[in-house]
This record gives structure tokens, sequence and C-alpha cells, in this order.
């Protein structure tokens, strides 16, 4: 995968990510929320699978990009449809990170 495609593939999948932990948190109730977050310090790494479909480029997009652009960028996208993709991520959280 060229490096458009890794770095469109990784936005996409850190949205996904973002969602699903703004949505947990929102969730929670007030005092769970008054209470400390209950991560370890020390070396983490995540793991997300995303499957796409019927994703479209926004025309706002496709007009700033020349046809040749454009024509890359849906190749791209309709040759990753329907398929698993995953991103491994590492990170280190430090007590003053918490």
């Amino acid at each position: 995968m060229n490096k458009n495609g890794w770095m469109f593939a990784h936005v996409i999948a850190l949205l996904g990510v973002m969602v699903s932990l703004d949505n947990v948190l929102l969730s929670a109730t007030p005092d769970a929320q008054a209470e400390s977050f209950n991560v370890k310090p020390g070396a983490w790494e995540m793991t997300v699978t995303t499957v796409t479909s019927g994703m479209k480029l926004s025309p706002e997009l496709s007009a700033k990009m020349t046809p040749a652009q454009r024509a890359q960028m849906e190749q791209m996208v309709k040759s990753r449809e329907g398929k698993p993709h995953t991103i491994t991520s590492h990170s280190c959280i430090t007590k003053e990170d918490l």
C-alpha cells in the first residue's frame, strides 16, 4: 500500500477508535466518571480491525484532486471494501499521563 493509502486507512481506524472511546466514556455514569481512570502505566499495544463498505469520497475532497489522484483513491477504496484491515499501535503511558 502506498503512503497515502496507509495514511488514509490509519486516519479512518483512529477515527473509529476515538468514536468508540467517546461512546464508552459518555455512557458511563457520573459517579464512574468522578473516579480515577483505571489504567496501569507502562507499554500498551492497541490493535484495531476495521471493515469498510459503501465508502465514497466527499465532493469537496474530489474537487481538490486531479483526475488521476481521484481514480487512484477510488480504486484503493474499492479494493479494500469488505476486507478486514488491522492496524496495531504502541504507546507508553506514564504516571504523569494519568
